[in-house]
């Protein structure tokens, strides 16, 4: 049980419900402009459907997520068919690049005895029926007592998919290891290929420690990663610190080893008995000093202190021993950049460098309205991605560096999955000048949503057709009977993808952002406008500025419509996009106050 939160104000909630009640009238306009598009261009598509010879079956699991459904619509428009599958409540069943849909229980350990062969598994269970879905998920029976993994093998064989690719974050974060038996144990023999990478790989890129140790190995570039290792002991933290140049900061934090997670359970049923008001454990002062906030929450230090006196006495209150440790990473400096990579059988298919930067923030000067304002908008500013240019020296070396490490890593040239590197630029100053050094600072294999933003981006046919031949190259060669290799005559929307080497995707000069409407709705329109409304004892410069930034607001939120993409939108494809706004964005707002008194971000 969570602890317990104050109630919000109801204007709070009236303030996130406001943009699905002020964009119903927009959405009505859009569902017309669709209608329309639909019928003037019903031909079209519907020989865009039959004009595919060879026509192939793709699987997305976490299809209701941006990047999923950016995928989805990148097959449809290429002639495939789109097999989606989610485990939490969907607006993907109602998107007209999905064939099928289907809905998968939470990922479990698979019970011994339910391991058979594709051949004597069940058919490919029930479909959901779209408003059982929404409303009621867990109403909705879908063979609750088959596992995660049965219930993905039964889809594959039943659709016979040929590519298998993961959106899915609770697969992805949660349970990937039971994805990877999955595809294993449903197709031995590897006809269909797998958007995801094994075991050793994840264990070297998403660990922190182990990812900074194989970058620093790494021959033949310069970046590095920053220092991280993992402490037991006041000694080692005191080696570290004096071992470091003059500047050098560290952030100290505890790892969440099973020791302290159970000093966190601990503190959960603590707190929830005096929630209850249930007595006993709380008056025992031996549980009472174990189980307390330090324990719920992990502890971050920043070292070194303003003095060394501090320094030394903050490591000596430190509870570190073997079953305790802490991790020590360097701290780095510096603008932030993400690159967004598809690998494929090792080669790089798609490369794409980004820099997150956020929207401009409201002002909130009111004592009255600071409160409101704070509950009403998002626990994180609105990021943005901007890329960067493919001319430039700096984009050319960071796809140097992801180059190098892909081809150093583990069975590199079987590895297919999405990755996204994480990099920090420090500038120093040198006598000469300024000098710039790239740290690696993190890696993610699961798929990115920037990577939804470079998909929904990619407006140009042969940019599309490019992709879509990315991601199916994935998909082994067939062979037949005799051993030869039939040459696969794979069109996509009449263009042959190239043989020669890796199809380095790139983006367009001048592309826009991606950018969620009712948020930027909330945040650039209605939130400013609040502000000026409930600010007390105001002059009249200073309405002047509050004036002005209103209509810097407004301008930046046309420029957003005019020239971004809205990242669930799409003229052919709208009721995603329109049930999201107006029915499940407001019903999870609902259910979250109604469960626990909170406004879910």
């Amino acid at each position: 049980m969570r602890p317990a939160v104050s109630s919000p104000p109801p204007a709070a909630l009236v303030l996130r419900l406001l943009p699905s009640i002020l964009l119903l009238p927009v959405s009505a306009l859009l569902l017309f402009l669709s209608y329309c598009y639909h019928y003037l261009g019903y031909r079209n598509k519907a020989a865009r459907r039959t004009a595919l010879p060879n026509r192939k079956t793709v699987l997305i699991t976490g299809a209701d997520t941006p990047t999923g459904l950016a995928l989805a619509r990148l097959f449809y428009r290429a002639g495939h068919k789109v097999v989606g599958a989610d485990v939490n409540a969907s607006v993907a069943p109602f998107s007209a690049s999905i064939a099928d849909f289907y809905r998968l229980p939470a990922p479990r350990p698979a019970p011994s005895h339910l391991q058979k062969s594709r051949k004597e598994q069940a058919p490919g269970g029930e479909r959901a029926p779209w408003l059982k879905w929404i409303f009621r998920p867990q109403k909705f029976g879908v063979a609750r007592r088959i596992p995660y993994s049965m219930r993905v093998s039964n889809i594959i064989g039943t659709q016979e998919a040929c590519l298998w690719i993961l959106c899915d974050h609770v697969t992805q974060q949660e349970h990937a290891e039971q994805t990877i038996n999955a595809w294993s144990f449903v197709d031995p023999q590897r006809t269909c290929a797998f958007i995801h990478p094994p075991k050793e790989v994840r264990a070297i890129l998403e660990e922190p420690t182990a990812l900074a140790a194989f970058v620093n190995g790494l021959e033949g570039t310069h970046i590095r990663a920053p220092k991280i290792s993992r402490v037991f002991s006041r000694a080692e933290i005191h080696r570290a610190l004096g071992a470091s140049p003059k500047g050098t900061k560290f952030v100290l934090e505890e790892e969440i080893t099973p020791e302290r997670a159970a000093l966190m359970r601990a503190y959960d049923k603590e707190r929830e008995k005096r929630d209850s008001g249930i007595g006993g454990v709380a008056d025992d002062d031996d549980v009472e000093d174990v189980v307390n906030e330090e324990s719920r929450t992990p502890m971050r230090i920043t070292l070194p202190m303003q003095t060394m006196n501090e320094t030394y006495t903050t490591i000596a209150e430190l509870k570190i021993s073997k079953q305790l440790p802490w991790i020590m990473r360097e701290v780095v400096e510096g603008e932030e950049y993400a690159a967004h990579v598809l690998v494929v059988n090792g080669e790089l298919k798609a490369f794409v460098v980004s820099k997150p930067e956020s929207l401009p923030a409201v002002q909130r000067g009111s004592p009255v309205s600071r409160k409101l304002l704070t509950a009403g908008r998002n626990h994180a500013e609105i990021h943005v991605p901007a890329f960067v240019t493919p001319d430039s020296a700096f984009h050319a070396t960071l796809l140097g560096f992801t180059q190098t490490l892909v081809s150093a890593l583990p069975d590199s040239h079987g590895l297919s999955t999405h990755l996204t590197l994480t990099f920090r630029v420090s500038s120093f100053p040198t006598p000469t000048g300024t000098a710039q050094t790239i740290f690696a600072t993190s890696c993610s294999t699961a798929a990115s949503p920037t990577l939804a933003s470079l998909l929904q981006l990619s407006r140009t046919p042969e940019t599309a057709a490019k992709l879509v031949a990315a991601y199916l190259s994935a998909v082994p060669t067939p062979t037949a009977e005799n051993g030869k290799v039939i040459e696969p005559a794979v069109r996509i929307n009449g263009h042959r993808e190239d043989e020669e080497g890796a199809v380095i995707f790139l983006p367009e000069a001048g592309v826009g952002t991606v950018y969620a409407l009712p948020v930027a709705v909330r945040e650039l329109l209605i939130l400013p406008i609040v502000e000026v409304l409930l600010w007390r004892r105001v002059t009249r410069k200073r309405l002047v500025e509050r004036l002005r930034e209103v209509v810097e607001n407004v301008v930046h939120l046309i420029n957003l419509i005019a020239f971004g993409k809205e990242e669930l939108f799409e003229l052919e494809d709208p009721w995603p996009a329109l049930l999201w706004w107006h029915v499940v964005e407001p019903m999870r707002l609902l259910k979250g106050v109604w469960r626990g008194g909170e406004v879910v971000g």
